[in-house]
């Protein structure tokens, strides 16, 4: 056992020799958090600098909470995720979708966490407090405002918090420190977030009909009164020529109750208004590349309003939209509904794909730098969307004909006929929906007696012998799936721990082993490997020391052996730490230190 320890020692001192030897080569990520806050900026434009063109909808991975995630996400410089739950804590998973903390309130964490530049969480709860928490998931401070906090902090340029309360009539301006720089005073109620122009002007809407600009020192600066309109209900959004996006209400004396977006001057004069259904609670807005503004009706329709106040296009869900829309760089645009979809659309309003979760989805989605979307949702999970190979096919025909993943449809028209769904090489069957209604992921179906023509749905999913796998910037621990050629992971080092030394490997990878791989791109990337997938079990010696393993698999697994697992860990990238692993819980991607008491056999088996 003494052996066995120094063997563990001698390993970490030569790779803390490797790491500083090499430092200076490794570039480092930008301190700026990749999506920094609800809204992904303080103007609330929704509208982030990261390419989502190859995500196609595939599911990466999905971690799950006690309750429903209304949360939106924020995503650190590291990949690391926050999110809020009903269930009283803020999570921070790391963007392989394992727990690095948890934090708790002591009530339901609706609020939207927002990253400094310093790594400090804010996040409000609906016990009445605002949290500012540590990178590591100590708690900093706590401000307590009086009420709930429903709404999402913004942060400023300065450092400054700027909060509000569910059911109180103030602005709070917070230091830092935890301490209170100013408050303002509104007429009524806000509840949503506000939102800061890059003069560090602060707007916020109030149920007082009002649209409130606020200069930095907490004094008025203007306000903008739409009483015969009524109440604001999202946040302000500001767009790139200062004009300030809000919706409000109708009066409460106009029998219709109808709700409208409006467009505000940064003098604070209306420049117009667009009819966007009956009020209610409203998400807020999003800002697109070409100006266009997106927001959500209740028809169930998603709007793309012209900067100009006309209508661009409009694209229908299956129910209400409560989740705020967010956009890539492609000018592809996600958002969530209570059909329990989360839809990417095209800037011309063209559905690309949904991915279907088991509730709603109010969660509004939050996109990270290589292209992964990360969204909540009332079935208790957060997911992580970033694959490729999804397709949604949707099809208007007869009882006969097929379907397949290229979106070729023949119709054969008559009673009794079978409609195929066809998967090809490659792809299965993720879902179908017939006249709106979910089927089974069989290979046909029979309409008998119908002539009328239906609406088939069918996803089709990649195959497992496909798999992005995931590099963080600098050292990682990972393993693949597949025999794989080191050249494809563009790595200037790749060691693998032999029991007794770290050696490098300069040919190929092989699945079942860990590698210690160093990456010198600014930020984590997604490599696409390809082969074919190894049959669980998977079963590799064990030499009885110090090892590194990883998942051969590209889904989750356990791992047993027949001699005692003494110790197994995996490499925290983000902490650059080693932190203890469970066996019952391997994760695609990832490896493994791991410690055996003597010689045997290690079992890698596929969980269910």
């Amino acid at each position: 056992m003494k052996k066995t320890l120094a063997i563990l020692l001698i390993a970490l001192m030569l790779f803390t020799l490797f790491q500083g030897a090499l430092r200076e080569s490794v570039v480092k990520a930008d301190s700026t958090p990749i999506w920094p806050m609800f809204g992904y900026n303080a103007q609330h434009t929704g509208q982030c600098p990261y390419d989502t063109s190859t995500n196609n909808g595939t599911l990466k991975w999905k971690f799950k909470t006690d309750y429903p995630i209304r949360s939106s996400p924020a995503i650190a410089e590291d990949g690391t995720i926050y999110v809020g739950s009903d269930d009283d804590y803020l999570y921070a998973i790391d963007p392989h979708g394992t727990l690095k903390w948890k934090f708790k309130t002591a009530y339901v964490v609706s609020s939207s966490p927002a990253i400094a530049n310093d790594g400090t969480i804010y996040v409000g709860s609906e016990d009445d407090y605002l949290y500012a928490i540590n990178p590591d998931g100590t708690l900093k401070w706590k401000y307590g405002a009086g009420d709930e906090i429903y709404s999402s902090p913004a942060i400023s340029e300065d450092g400054t918090i700027y909060v509000v309360a569910l059911g109180g009539f103030y602005l709070y301006a917070i230091n830092p420190d935890g301490t209170l720089k100013w408050k303002f005073e509104t007429g009524d109620k806000i509840w949503f977030s506000p939102a800061i122009s890059e003069d560090g002007t602060i707007y916020v809407g109030s149920w007082d009909h009002c649209l409130y600009a606020i200069n930095p020192n907490g004094t008025l600066k203007w306000k903008c009164d739409l009483e015969t309109y009524g109440p604001i209900f999202s946040s302000p959004s500001i767009g790139p020529n200062g004009t300030i996006y809000v919706r409000a209400g109708s009066s409460y004396y106009d029998d219709l109750h109808y709700a409208y977006l409006y467009a505000i001057s940064p003098n604070g004069t209306l420049k117009w208004n667009y009819p966007l259904g009956y009020e209610r609670i409203y998400p807020s807005l999003a800002i697109g590349p070409n100006g266009a503004i997106y927001g959500e009706g209740d028809d169930n329709y998603l709007y793309a309003i012209n900067p100009n106040g006309t209508l661009q296009w409009k694209f229908e869900t299956g129910d209400w939209l409560v989740s705020s829309p967010a956009i890539s760089s492609d000018g592809t645009i996600y958002v969530g509904s209570d059909d329990n979809y989360l839809y990417a659309i095209d800037p011309h309003g063209t559905l690309k794909w949904k991915f279907k979760t088991d509730n709603y989805v109010r969660s509004s989605p939050a996109i990270s730098s290589d292209g992964t979307i990360y969204v909540g949702s009332d079935d208790d999970y957060l997911y992580a969307i970033g694959g490729q190979g999804t397709y949604i096919i949707t099809a208007s025909a007869g009882p006969g004909g097929t379907i397949d993943p290229s979106g070729n449809v023949a119709v054969n028209y008559g009673d009794n006929q079978t409609f195929t769904i066809t998967p090809d090489t490659g792809y299965h069957i993720k879902d179908v929906v017939v006249d709106s209604v979910s089927q089974d992921a069989i290979d046909s179906y029979t309409f008998e007696h119908v002539t009328a023509n239906h609406t088939i749905e069918a996803q089709f999913e990649i195959n497992t012998n496909i798999f992005p796998l995931h590099i963080p910037s600098g050292w990682s621990l990972i393993s693949v799936p597949f025999d794989t050629d080191v050249s494809l992971l563009s790595c200037p080092l790749i060691y693998y721990f032999d029991g007794s030394a770290w050696l490098p490997e300069t040919a190929t990878l092989h699945p079942g082993r860990g590698y210690l791989v160093l990456s010198t791109t600014p930020s984590s990337r997604d490599v696409i490997l390809t082969g074919t997938p190894h049959s669980s079990p998977f079963s590799l010696p064990s030499p009885g020391s110090w090892q590194l393993i990883g998942n051969p698999f590209a889904s989750p697994c356990t791992l047993s052996s027949t001699s005692p697992i003494l110790l197994i860990y995996f490499f925290d990238a983000t902490s650059s730490t080693w932190q203890p692993a469970d066996t019952n819980n391997l994760q695609p991607g990832m490896g493994y230190l791991v410690l055996t008491s003597s010689p045997g056999t290690f079992t890698f088996t596929l969980k269910p």
